[in-house]
């Protein structure tokens, strides 16, 4: 792991990314990174005038490569501990890969993603070709992913975020349940997601026209922290309830700088618990914190590295976005 972590972009390249004039520019200053061979390749097929869609596939294709490799390191040292772990990464790739498949955008990639799952069985392989939700859902299906069951094709075709928090639901409220026997770093990993999970969706339907049906379907029942009431003071309070709901039922402070935006507040989110972690792992230095916080830092590396690219390319100043990074130095 820390041989893989060495291909992380620091955060002080990543502000050059931000800086970049051109997509070439940006290419080019992330060869090195664990997005290089895509970089590469990127730069050789499309030359120096890429657009913004065509960098975030190759990243997107860099990212799965990644992950892949991880996931062969935690399965090799405890299949039925990291599973848990792996499924919360594969729900996460299988939303991206759905979100491609269903896109009306003229732009959307021409060549299909291969989504390569070590849950399903071994080097277990699907294609994610535009137009194919159900197509690529059966073959899922028929291989015998968990997460076949966790969406329902037609739901994501009319409403993919209704169907994305469906798949949330699934997991947390039937899939976790079944795995009984973790060790408590995982557990307490999987209830911050549900956590967060609930905290950023109240947050998110706070700047939102008024639910036509009961909020509380939007909640997911778990092994959090943030009940019922919580959910619905998140939904129904002050801009500022969001913050004090996560520092009373999560321990997680105000932040020094903060704007009310959905984005930001969920940026605090995974800045603090990523430090949380960093510090657990610290306390307890060979042990599943190790996998927990590779995840974090790996999507937090991947998250940034998008944001800086987008700014960079649509002339979004830095100054204006800063919260929206994932920065948790100890």
């Amino acid at each position: 792991l820390k041989g893989l972590r060495t291909h992380f972009p620091p955060f002080d390249l990543i502000e050059r990314v931000i800086e970049a004039s051109d997509p070439a520019g940006i290419a080019d200053l992330l060869r090195s990174s664990f997005f290089g061979a895509e970089m590469r390749e990127l730069l050789s097929e499309g030359g120096p005038d890429f657009s913004l869609s065509d960098f975030l596939e190759a990243m997107d294709r860099g990212t799965f490569r990644y992950r892949k490799r991880f996931a062969e390191i935690a399965m090799d040292t405890d299949s039925a501990t990291s599973e848990p772990l792996l499924m919360r990464w594969e729900v996460e790739e299988i939303k991206t890969l759905l979100r491609f498949i269903a896109s009306p955008a003229p732009e959307a990639r021409e060549k299909p993603l291969t989504f390569r799952s070590l849950i399903a069985k071994p080097d277990a392989s699907f294609h994610a070709a535009p137009g194919r939700v159900r197509e690529f859902l059966s073959a899922l299906r028929s291989a015998g992913h968990p997460a076949a069951s966790f969406v329902d094709a037609d739901l994501f075709l009319k409403d993919p975020a209704t169907a994305e928090l469906g798949m949330e639901r699934f997991f947390h409220e039937r899939y976790i349940p079944e795995k009984r026997r973790l060790p408590p770093e995982i557990w307490e990993y999987l209830a911050d997601q549900c956590d967060t999970i609930n905290l950023n969706v109240g947050a998110l339907l706070r700047g939102a026209p008024g639910p036509e049906k009961d909020p509380l379907t939007y909640y997911i029942e778990g092994d959090g922290r943030v009940g019922t009431d919580d959910f619905l003071s998140v939904l129904r309070g002050l801009p500022e309830t969001p913050f004090r709901v996560a520092k009373m039922r999560l321990g997680i402070p105000f932040p020094e700088e903060w704007d009310y935006s959905p984005a930001s507040f969920s940026s605090h989110l995974k800045r603090y618990l990523l430090r949380r972690y960093r510090l657990r792992n610290i306390a307890h230095p060979v042990s599943f914190w190790d996998f927990i916080v590779f995840m974090c830092e790996m999507d937090a590396t991947a998250a940034n590295v998008k944001l800086a690219a987008s700014f960079a390319l649509t002339g979004i100043p830095m100054e204006e976005k800063a919260l929206c990074f994932v920065r948790a130095e100890l």
